[in-house]
């Protein structure tokens, strides 16, 4: 999941989300409205015996309302509420249980441009950061969702897929194909390297301190230490042109394949070793991809399909 490190750096759990405020038990209402959640539908699984139960989040259509959607991407559970960057809205979702609307973060006139939150990745003391593509910067804001820094980029960079390890953020790179260390402190940039990566998508960090970066063009996935050298690269059949991808609390690896005929989610063993493919001929581009495995595994996907493209698909998945 995207997993960000304690300041001590040490994961207490491999995952992108954390648990809220314990001290808090007071439940946000709802602003949204389970108008546009679809009903929960039981498909049977094609490989590994896995089964799961779907639900459709949004309309076909965009939308403005809470609970629709326009162009969605990144996406990550914070506990049991699912935050979704609504792009082309200009607006972070956050979803709870239930999957209705109980936060809307927005930041109208702020900027120069519109906000366009493309990805986003939550440290474990709650802490949002955010990949802005309208302004291109990187937003950080508190438990409040009160913007308490922004990084601003050079015009050689246009930043996507985010994640934080202790004191630092790691972003991919789209235009110069790179993956960028930032220092969380000042926001400088520390290191950046390029020259291993052709259309690096997805970053993410693990419970022993590597980052895994999702190749599109080379069909891998790429293992890095916090340095940003090259320690290893995961390969199979099965991963082709990989996208988004998460970690599950085992260190099992769920990666979005927008390749015909390989279309759907694969599941590597932390080892990268071939799990299982799940959803395929089910999902058909997916993009991005978060998984909590609390008390059973949930897989959020976004997807760019014409037909699913303003939509979240939630899977529950048993085995």
């Amino acid at each position: 999941m995207k997993e960000e490190v304690d300041s001590g750096g040490v994961f207490s759990r491999l995952r992108k989300f954390v648990t809220g405020d314990s001290a808090s038990n007071t439940e946000p209402k709802p602003i949204g409205t389970k108008r546009y959640i679809g009903k929960k539908k039981k498909v049977d699984g094609r490989h590994g015996g896995h089964k799961w139960t779907l639900q459709v989040l949004g309309s076909r259509q965009s939308g403005t309302e809470p609970g629709q959607f326009n162009s969605p991407h990144g996406l990550a559970w914070h506990g049991d509420q699912l935050v979704i960057c609504d792009t082309e809205n200009h607006r972070i979702q956050i979803l709870n249980k239930n999957k209705v609307v109980i936060e809307i973060i927005r930041f109208d006139g702020q900027f120069d441009k519109e906000f366009k939150p493309y990805d986003v990745a939550i440290s474990p003391d709650g802490h949002f950061f955010i990949t802005d593509i309208g302004n291109n910067q990187i937003i950080i804001c508190d438990q409040n969702k009160k913007i308490i820094q922004i990084i601003p980029q050079s015009a050689d960079i246009e930043v996507r897929s985010i994640t934080v390890m202790a004191a630092f953020i790691f972003v991919t790179d789209r235009k110069g194909k790179s993956l960028i260390k930032y220092n969380i402190k000042d926001g400088k940039l520390v290191a950046r390297v390029s020259d291993k990566f052709s259309d690096p998508h997805s970053v993410m960090a693990t419970s022993n301190n590597h980052l895994l970066v999702s190749d599109r063009d080379k069909h891998v996935i790429h293992v890095l230490d916090s340095d940003l050298n090259f320690l290893n690269s995961y390969r199979n059949d099965r991963l082709k042109s990989p996208l988004g991808f998460d970690v599950d609390s085992h260190g099992n690896i769920y990666i979005c394949i927008d390749r015909w005929p390989s279309n759907g989610i694969v599941k590597l063993r932390s080892d990268g070793q071939l799990d299982c493919v799940l959803f395929e001929d089910v999902v058909y581009y997916p993009e991005f991809i978060a998984v909590n495995d609390d008390i059973t595994t949930t897989i959020a996907l976004t997807e760019w399909t014409y037909q699913s493209v303003h939509q979240i698909r939630v899977y529950s998945v048993s085995t």
